[in-house]
């Protein structure tokens, strides 16, 4: 399988279907996976197979995976991001596509979700917090602190959530608590992150 090196080149159609079809597999490890939304703050309503991935190849090239509104159950856009890049290199490269894809949320989640803090509703935040998933299985522990420092210093919407994730009742986030609890929706953090 041969495509170009170039850092940013999206996978033509074909190279896609060459790359999934290689007789050899390309190899390799998933580092992380985000799911899918709607919009910003809002989960799909139906399950869907994958989300924003970054690949590592057995090559040492990492790809990145992102889901293709245009076709939304085929494979996504593939997106050459690199080839052996060391370990500040790739959490940037995971900062970046949280920032730019705007997955805050499900990342937040994953890396601070207590689900006692929301009391008598602990079990549907934990419903909606499954909804917004995301894997981790590519990053060690110390390398998730990493990526949660640098979201916190340089995404407002990822530390609104944070602090929406230690301190719900606030009075500040009666509206995003009501929102996320009744509708399954917070998107509201955006505007909050906003203020």
């Amino acid at each position: 399988m041969t495509f170009r090196h170039e850092q940013g080149h999206a996978f033509t159609n074909q190279e896609i279907l060459d790359f999934w079809n290689d007789a050899d597999g390309p190899g390799g490890e998933e580092l992380v996976e985000i799911c899918d939304h709607e919009k910003p703050g809002t989960p799909l309503n139906m399950p869907i197979w994958s989300g924003y991935k970054l690949m590592r190849l057995t090559d040492g090239d990492l790809l990145e995976q992102v889901p293709d509104q245009t076709a939304p159950h085929d494979f996504g856009r593939l997106i050459f991001r690199g080839s052996n890049l060391n370990e500040d290199d790739i959490v940037h490269l995971v900062v970046d596509l949280v920032t730019r894809f705007q997955l805050e949320i499900p990342v937040a989640f994953a890396f601070h979700f207590d689900s006692l803090r929301f009391g008598e509703d602990a079990a549907n935040m934990e419903t909606l917090q499954s909804r917004f998933w995301s894997t981790w299985s590519g990053f060690a522990p110390s390398q998730q602190a990493t990526i949660d420092g640098r979201l916190r210093r340089e995404s407002p919407t990822y530390a609104t959530m944070l602090e929406f994730l230690e301190e719900p009742r606030i009075s500040r986030f009666d509206g995003l608590l009501a929102s996320a609890l009744n509708n399954g929706d917070l998107s509201l953090i955006y505007k909050h992150s906003a203020d």
